[in-house]
């Protein structure tokens, strides 16, 4: 195997790994939120059927989605802070993962142009 070669693989190898570590990142955060967001839109749902009987919403609730914490009145505090923190920070990932992309790409390019000179 010619060196050139060698080079281009790790070239190649430099860019994909960073990509898909990017990739897996930005899905493991969506799935998350998106599972945090069907909770709290089943919780309005809930409370809007059942207005006068909050108990009875949270049993709903807690048979549907079982909670990660305890206590009656904190049942869901854990998982509506990590729904606050992610959606906020969710909200402006794109733009930078769009830039970590294009700067990957320029940088294959210009090696491969480098390698192959």
């Amino acid at each position: 195997m010619s060196l050139q070669v060698l080079e281009s693989a790790l070239l190649v190898l430099s860019v994909v790994l960073p990509v898909v570590g990017v990739w897996r990142g930005y899905r493991a955060v969506s799935r998350d939120l998106n599972q945090r967001a069907a909770v709290w839109r089943r919780w309005e749902v809930l409370q809007r059927e059942h207005p006068d009987d909050h108990k009875k919403a949270s049993q709903v609730l807690e048979r549907e989605y079982p909670p990660r914490s305890s206590w009656h009145d904190l049942t869901y505090l854990r998982e509506l802070i990590a729904y606050l923190v992610i959606s906020d920070k969710v909200a402006g990932l794109r733009g930078d993962v769009v830039l970590v992309l294009a700067g990957l790409a320029a940088g294959l390019a210009a090696g491969l142009i480098g390698v192959w000179r």
